[in-house]
């Protein structure tokens, strides 16, 4: 995994190389599901205008039973922009549900190579501003899930955890363990979301491999009191 630019710069790089898309001036939908005006801010408003309340009903169905291939393109950006945030609130606009939306595309309507490289920058930015931000929400689960979703590997994620050398990224590693591993170990998903499930094996091999827990003993002597108290517990866990 290369080094992810800083986060704003990844979310105008994403905005950018899907600006080619136009506005949509009528999207088909399902009328049980949207009707014309809840889809009206779309073609009425600035796409970085749009607020989760114009896309909600959109965003809760879209590739399923509302919209298609180009309009979901046109407004992939903002679903992603305020997916990150966790900004909506209704059934189906899970981050881990919004990212994965691409697997919906039609075969012929997938992302090219550039849309792709833009949305793995912007996911893997997303994730390093997460493993560095104290208290991060989306947690890290989330957004591990929403970027396997969307089409990232998970060894590169995993190998940028154990590059980070903040205590922050430390504990958000030992909040994961302690929420997480017992699940994984047992072969069972941590999260309702995740699309394919035959990573568990592997991620259960890295949770258990010594960099794990070297990182973690590494940090406990740098971490908070309540850090240090969430990593002994892990180390714990981890037969430590």
């Amino acid at each position: 995994m290369t080094a992810a630019p800083a986060y704003p710069q990844a979310l105008e790089q994403l905005y950018g190389t899907f600006a080619a898309y136009a506005r949509p001036t009528h999207i088909d939908a399902c009328p049980c599901c949207a009707d014309e005006r809840d889809l009206r801010p779309i073609s009425t408003k600035a796409l970085r205008a749009l607020t989760p309340e114009d896309l909600r009903a959109y965003a809760s169905s879209a590739l399923f039973t509302v919209g298609g291939a180009a309009d979901f393109k046109f407004l992939l950006p903002r679903l992603y922009d305020l997916a990150a945030q966790d900004a909506f609130d209704c059934a189906g606009t899970d981050p881990e549900s919004l990212f994965g939306r691409v697997r919906h595309l039609p075969a012929d309507s997938g992302l090219t190579p550039g849309e792709q490289r833009a949305v793995n920058t912007f996911l893997q930015a997303w994730w390093m501003r997460t493993l560095e931000t104290p208290g991060a929400w989306p947690d890290t689960a989330t957004v591990l899930v929403s970027a396997l979703n969307a089409g990232q590997s998970l060894r590169p994620l995993l190998d940028a955890w154990l590059l980070q050398t903040s205590p922050t990224a430390a504990a958000h590693l030992a909040q994961f363990i302690k929420d997480h591993a017992q699940q994984i170990a047992l072969g069972r998903s941590f999260n309702a979301y995740l699309k394919d499930r035959t990573i568990l094996p592997d991620l259960h091999r890295w949770l258990s491999a010594e960099s794990v827990a070297l990182f973690l003993e590494q940090a406990f002597f740098k971490a908070s009191e309540e850090d240090a108290q969430d990593i002994s517990d892990a180390l714990l866990f981890l037969g430590r």
